[in-house]
């Protein structure tokens, strides 16, 4: 929980959920090594910045390169971009956009991605990549001849951004506009008629329960169980005490402790920061 190899994803969607921009990623390379070889081409748009945080700079390049060019694909008309309450967030001008900031400290109770969106795309891709790890060390045989440049979680068990951005990219082209447009009426930002029409797109919209994140502890679980090197990995280990802990690194991001020391460790710095992550 406490690895330095962190990344900022960019998402955005319509409230209807019909129209996803693509999913950008900020790291900390300006290009990382795994982007480097022909073929290996990140398929998200990927920007740099020094703490793979959202700035000014890495905004204003997201809107005019991404958001605004995936816009002008869909509508000419003007359109809405509702954001957090950020000096980062200023200095975008274009005659079709404007920029709809949430009051301060708000973000977490009208901001629609953070209403589910967000929690159930991470959730997802850390089902995919336990399950691809599991896979990878389950089978593992000696492995000749790969480099830093083209080692992948495929052929070396080493996790890369690449092997990253093709997950992120599947798993944001699965969500569908069903979910977040419910993300939007949970969220409630929208002007009421607007709100009125989305919610009656959906009659039988309900608070989300728990039953994805219980699915989901269940396919893990049962992954790490049947793998060959479970004895070795869980000796003594109860199935119930295996459960709790793919319940709490699931649930990681939320967990105050590890979020201060993610700060403290991003504000203090570090060695040995390896740019192919």
């Amino acid at each position: 929980m406490k690895a330095k190899e962190r990344v900022t994803l960019v998402l955005a969607c319509n409230a209807t959920g019909s129209k996803k921009v693509p999913v950008a990623i900020i790291g900390k390379a300006a290009l990382p090594l795994c982007f480097r070889r022909p073929g290996c081409v990140s398929p998200l748009p990927y920007f740099s910045q020094r703490n793979s945080w959202m700035d000014g700079v890495v905004f204003k390049k997201w809107v005019y390169e991404v958001f605004l060019p995936f816009i002008r694909l869909h509508t000419t008309e003007k359109v809405a971009l509702v954001v957090d309450n950020l000096a980062s967030h200023d200095g975008i001008s274009d005659d079709h956009l404007v920029l709809i900031a949430l009051p301060p400290n708000t973000t977490a109770v009208f901001q629609p991605l953070d209403a589910g969106a967000i929690a159930a795309l991470k959730l997802r891709y850390k089902r995919r990549f336990l399950s691809a790890m599991v896979e990878h060390l389950d089978g593992l045989t000696p492995t000749t001849g790969v480099t830093r440049t083209t080692a992948t979680l495929a052929n070396s068990g080493r996790v890369s951004l690449l092997d990253v951005t093709h997950i992120i990219q599947d798993e944001w082209a699965k969500t569908t506009p069903e979910s977040l447009a419910r993300c939007w009426i949970k969220a409630r930002c929208l002007p009421a008629p607007m709100q009125n029409a989305l919610t009656a797109l959906y009659t039988d919209y309900h608070c989300a329960d728990t039953a994805p994140v219980a699915n989901a502890v269940a396919d893990i679980t049962q992954v790490l169980l049947s793998a060959t090197l479970a004895d070795g990995l869980f000796p003594g280990t109860q199935s119930e005490d295996l459960i709790s802990g793919v319940s709490a690194w699931l649930g990681a991001e939320e967990n105050a402790g590890i979020l201060e020391d993610t700060v403290d460790m991003v504000l203090g710095g570090g060695e040995g920061e390896d740019e192919n992550e």
